[in-house]
């Protein structure tokens, strides 16, 4: 009280006719302790009402509010969802009535395309949800045309306008151990210099230079930047008995010379999650492709003798064998590369990748087929319990709390719903139809629990194959037992 001039917006007076309810939950006072965060429930006529903008923004002026105590609320804002497919109770000629009937296209344009289409792709799930809308405001689904993604430099470049995503070819790997000469081992990269003498062609024996040109000429591998040579090597042991000096081998054949790089030299991955977590900070991954002294932006260096002008350290190779290749650096494809784009990572195939590489289905003059999701509805504000949302976003709630969100919902209906039989028979079936959490990447993650979960109660008195068929096709269960994007042989021989 008395700073009430510096608030230029203005600020809501609240009267004692006002009605607040608690949103404290009543299991373990969580997530809120009990009087930290309200909602108003009588609803507002302020004309201050009109100066709020209808979609927040990250970095909006706060709202406030002054009780008649003399207390001071903020406004936090919350996500509006919507009904867009039938609840587990919903009869069955009513199925497909809350669908949306324009996929969601007008929160889209409200928002900038902040907001996704929600127009689900059609499958054997859900396609008793699914209308023909004329609406003008209609978005469709992705449809996705059959198009290949050449790994050039300027497409990697092109992930990061278009997606916002750090991904990098990698260079300045080493080789450290004897077990790593090409003779050494069945498979080896080389890089590829087209048309130039190489300026320190290694001295090796007439044996050893006849088994690699041997190998390198009849590898089939088509990139070209590097080649992969497959294949055991009948070196003369006398050219990688004891040394290590001569890993980087470069051999001249023909016009070309041919490097031997790191296995892992010029493979494409996604370092948006080491982003956050790599201790010498964010910048120095994001720099890359920011522009950072004028570099071209499709590779990062990794520092493996560090860079002493810049204080940056000596990065040992350990460091690449514990984290490359994991859950926060993953691989895409090789430089050079074509792949599909359906096989490209998950973080990459968006609409707006989609649509620059061609992938996009054209859409129909005639109308468009909406469908929602079984189980995708409303939230109702007015109820006390709440979870967070994931997001790419900074992150304002802890790990563990995020973690536990899944336990809270699930033990607040199963104590309250009025259908107490089904949710048994949901949860013997759950004991047989198991995931481990343990085995899945994204343990903060809650909707897509309750939505295997809701697998179970949706089919509780139901037919016992319909349950194996939906949980068969869900990524949780592909995850958990390995196979998700697996392929089969035809399809991995045909591309």
């Amino acid at each position: 009280t008395g700073y009430e001039q510096y608030l230029t917006n203005g600020y809501f007076t609240f009267s004692n006719s006002d009605v607040f309810t608690s949103t404290a939950s009543h299991l373990f006072s969580y997530p809120l302790l009990e009087g930290q965060e309200f909602i108003l429930t009588s609803g507002l006529s302020d004309e201050l009402c009109e100066s709020i903008p209808p979609v927040s923004e990250e970095f909006d002026a706060p709202v406030l509010g002054k009780l008649p105590n003399g207390e001071w609320l903020v406004w936090s804002p919350s996500i509006l969802l919507e009904d867009n497919g039938p609840s587990i109770n919903a009869p069955a000629n009513d199925i497909a009535s809350a669908t949306l009937e324009d996929g969601g296209g007008a929160a889209v344009i409200l928002t900038n395309e902040k907001l996704k289409c929600a127009n689900v792709p059609r499958t054997f799930v859900n396609e008793d949800t699914c209308v023909l809308s004329t609406l003008s405001t209609a978005c469709k689904a992705s449809e996705l045309l059959s198009v290949d993604v050449e790994m050039s430099t300027e497409n990697v470049k092109k992930f990061y306008s278009l997606t916002g995503h750090y991904v990098y070819a990698i260079r300045g790997l080493a080789m450290e151990e004897l077990h790593e000469h090409p003779c050494s081992k069945p498979k080896s990269r080389w890089e590829i210099s087209t048309g130039v003498t190489c300026p320190s062609a290694t001295v090796l024996n007439a044996d050893t230079i006849t088994a690699l040109t041997d190998a390198i000429t009849k590898s089939f591998d088509s990139n070209p930047f590097v080649k992969d040579v497959t294949r055991t090597l009948l070196c003369d042991p006398s050219d990688y008995d004891d040394s290590t000096d001569e890993l980087d081998i470069q051999v001249q054949i023909g016009s070309d010379c041919y490097t031997h790089v790191h296995p892992d030299h010029l493979n494409v991955y996604d370092f948006s999650g080491w982003v956050s977590v790599h201790n010498g900070g964010a910048y120095n991954i994001q720099k890359w492709a920011e522009g950072f002294d004028g570099h071209e932006g499709w590779y990062l260096m990794y520092p493996y003798a560090g860079v002493s002008e810049r204080n940056v350290p000596q990065h040992p190779m350990s460091r690449w064998y514990n984290n490359g290749n994991g859950d926060n650096i993953v691989y895409v494809a090789r430089l050079g590369d074509s792949l599909p784009y359906r096989d490209l990572i998950d973080g990459l195939k968006t609409d707006a990748v989609a649509n620059y590489f061609g992938a996009l289905a054209p859409g129909s003059a005639q109308g468009l087929i909406i469908c929602g999701s079984h189980g995708e509805v409303a939230n109702d504000p007015s109820l006390p319990e709440g979870f967070d949302l994931h997001s790419d976003e900074q992150s304002t709630t802890g790990s563990d709390e995020m973690d536990n969100q899944k336990h809270v919902v699930w033990t607040e209906v199963n104590l309250k719903s009025n259908d107490q039989l089904r949710q048994r028979v949901a949860w013997a079936l759950s004991q047989i139809l198991t995931l481990v959490p343990g085995n899945i990447n994204g343990a903060e993650r809650t909707e897509m629990y309750t939505y295997y979960y809701d697998i179970l109660v949706r089919h509780a008195f139901g037919n016992y194959r319909d349950i194996l068929g939906e949980v068969s096709f869900s990524p949780l269960m592909a995850e958990h037992l390995s196979y998700l994007k697996s392929k089969s042989h035809s399809y991995v021989f045909s591309n």
